[in-house]
């Protein structure tokens, strides 16, 4: 439900679904079962990013990032789709040093997992 309010623009629903997305998937986490924070943190991130909340964005996509990044994690497959919007958040914060770090892991880790010729990836 998170990503259709994203896709009709209505962010404070994406908001509230994507907090509730997170919750479900901590539960799920502690019970030891099947979880995917990574995506629910990326889409409160982005959400919150549309609300110009952007200290709470930042945070929740910061542990998006995190979450993608523990060796003791379940495969977490949008590692890459936070690296980006991290870096384009801290970008347009005026953090461009620290942006482009995230890019750079980024464009890596795109190249590594979809080799240096996917479509999708442009250098920086």
């Amino acid at each position: 439900m998170g990503n259709i309010a994203l896709a009709r623009e209505d962010f404070p629903a994406a908001r509230d679904r994507a907090r509730e997305q997170v919750a479900i998937e901590l539960a799920l986490r502690a019970a030891g079962g099947p979880d995917q924070p990574v995506t629910a943190y990326a889409m409160l991130g982005q959400a919150l990013q549309r609300l110009n909340e952007y200290s709470e964005a930042e945070a929740a996509l910061r542990e998006s990032v995190r979450l993608a990044r523990a060796p003791d994690g379940p495969l977490q497959r949008n590692a890459l789709t936070a690296l980006v919007q991290l870096s384009a958040l801290l970008n347009d914060r005026g953090e461009p040093r620290e942006a482009l770090g995230f890019a750079q892991q980024a464009l890596e880790l795109g190249e590594r997992e979809l080799g240096d010729d996917a479509p999708n990836l442009v250098p920086v």
